[in-house]
């Protein structure tokens, strides 16, 4: 069995169990291909919540935002390797749920929100640094757990967002 193979194993056990209501799915994408993975949610959310634009941009921020992590820091940038994506309607807000079996985050913990020093020109921004004020900013409060070998990161994005 591959080492893929061996990763792959609990997600589809559990998107196999998930529920028969339209207001939950589990998808299963693998790192160098997350953009496909991306742009299967946002075609589920389009389904399933068809008038909440607000919602599919943020959803596709943050989602995007959070897969990058995985994939550039968690499994440093290593194609093939497992992710697993959990959407659940939990009342004016959609649960989103990752999996995946890279290293954990440093010190077990989401990092803390740095806000961009607006003060500073545009030539003088770092390239990067700015997706966790970003996952912050549009999905409060989000979880981080490292259980045994699997990093779980859970957010919630409201539903009834207002446009900008």
């Amino acid at each position: 069995m591959t080492a893929q193979m061996q990763h792959e194993r609990p997600f589809l056990r559990d998107a196999d169990a998930q529920s028969d209501l339209p207001e939950a799915r589990s998808f299963v994408g693998l790192t160098g291909e997350i953009r496909h993975l991306i742009a299967e949610i946002l075609g589920y959310l389009m389904t399933v919540l068809p008038d909440r634009p607000v919602l599919h941009g943020d959803a596709e921020l943050v989602i995007a935002e959070a897969l990058n992590n995985i994939e550039e820091h968690g499994y440093e940038a290593m194609p093939g390797m497992p992710v697993q994506v959990k959407l659940s309607v939990l009342g004016d807000a959609v649960q989103v749920e990752t999996k995946d079996f890279g290293i954990p985050m440093p010190g077990l913990t989401v990092p803390p929100i740095h806000r961009p020093d607006a003060r500073v020109s545009r030539e003088q921004l770092p390239e990067g640094g700015f997706g966790w004020y970003l996952i912050h900013s549009l999905a409060p409060e989000p979880v981080y757990r490292r259980c045994g070998n699997m990093n779980r990161l859970i957010f919630r994005l409201r539903i009834n967002t207002k446009a900008h």
